[in-house]
């Protein structure tokens, strides 16, 4: 549960999750993220390729790399 908290803590102070509102025995507690998954059609249409490459993007520049 630690490294849990710890990663979505990380996520978040970079803009990649919700912040993390509360931490319970059991489980955390953060917002909705209002939205639906795409349909398959849907990911051939360039602004939503290109949205997704965008936040891709900023996820491989953050996140830390293992060797």
């Amino acid at each position: 549960m630690v490294e849990e908290i710890n990663t979505h803590l990380f996520l978040a102070k970079h803009d990649l999750a919700t912040p993390l509102l509360a931490r319970f025995e059991n489980g955390l507690l953060y917002p909705f993220v209002p939205g639906r998954p795409c349909e398959e059609h849907e990911l051939f249409s360039a602004p939503v390729f290109r949205g997704i490459a965008r936040h891709l993007a900023k996820w491989h520049a953050v996140l830390p790399r293992i060797s």
